[in-house]
């Protein structure tokens, strides 16, 4: 099932990936947000809200980029001007300026990705990379979203990442008629230990995403300074025992090689 999703990304057939991707939910139908503790925990925990941000504001530079048009534009210039050595030449723009390719390229690719904003899930809660490079070295935390309860739209946003190999991207034409959004749902395969999800929405003057009815969970970092905050883990406790949702803790395993969850206690 995964294969076939895959392949309906890299090849532009939205009528299968829609069909695909509710079948390849996680197994138990939950997904991950890593953060760190900061000012927002009370609207992203007690309010629920899941910022969404501009792609090109991305730790990953080439998120987004326009893998294969790249591609499709060069084969369309070079059947139009005939023989080009490379990518390194110089076009003319709509106003009428002369400028290099690879320019060119970007400023669409800049355009393109500000017309987006995404939240990025994983599909892992144990995964020590995220938990080290996303919750703030085991000091912050992850909050559990029950994929049952998304409203229909929000299912609608929420696509699963596919991991492709440099010479998969590298040699991959896509059409120009390819729904742009295939672009936000798949990366280089050096980024599949994160196992991500993502909810992308255009841009509509809103940056955040209402979660709160989807909070199954929030667990704390194996490191989290709890005794500095109290006060927050008190609110945090009282809010659960109102919608059911579990307080719990990281802690490492007996063997200290993998992580596990516990019920949390101050």
């Amino acid at each position: 099932m995964l294969t076939k999703y895959n392949n309906a990304i890299l090849t532009g057939d939205m009528v299968s990936l829609l069909e695909l991707k509710t079948q390849i939910y996680p197994p138990n139908k939950k997904i991950y947000r890593y953060r760190f503790f900061d000012s927002h925990w009370y609207s992203n925990i007690i309010k629920g809200k899941v910022y969404m941000s501009s792609p090109a504001k991305f730790n990953d530079p080439f998120d987004g980029n326009m893998y294969g048009y790249a591609n499709s534009l060069y084969l369309g210039l070079l059947n139009s001007k005939g023989t080009l050595p490379s990518y390194d030449f110089q076009v003319m723009n709509a106003d009428g300026e002369i400028r290099d390719f690879t320019d060119v390229l970007k400023s669409h690719q800049d355009k393109f990705k500000d017309c987006f904003c995404i939240a990025c899930f994983s599909e892992k809660l144990d995964l020590m990379t995220m938990w080290a490079h996303y919750a703030s070295n085991h000091t912050g935390y992850v909050i559990e979203y029950d994929l049952t309860k998304l409203t229909s739209a929000q299912s609608k946003n929420l696509y699963k990442m596919a991991y492709f190999s440099r010479e998969q991207l590298e040699n991959a034409v896509f059409s120009t008629h390819r729904l742009p959004i295939f672009n936000l749902i798949h990366k280089d395969a050096e980024w599949d230990y994160e196992k991500e999800w993502r909810m992308i929405k255009i841009r509509d003057g809103t940056d955040y995403e209402d979660l709160s009815n989807c909070i199954s969970a929030v667990y704390l970092g194996m490191c989290f300074p709890k005794q500095h905050y109290q006060d927050e883990l008190a609110i945090i406790q009282d809010r659960f025992k109102n919608t059911g949702a579990e307080l719990r803790e990281m802690h490492l395993s007996n063997t200290g090689s993998f992580l596990i969850s516990r019920e949390f206690h101050l």
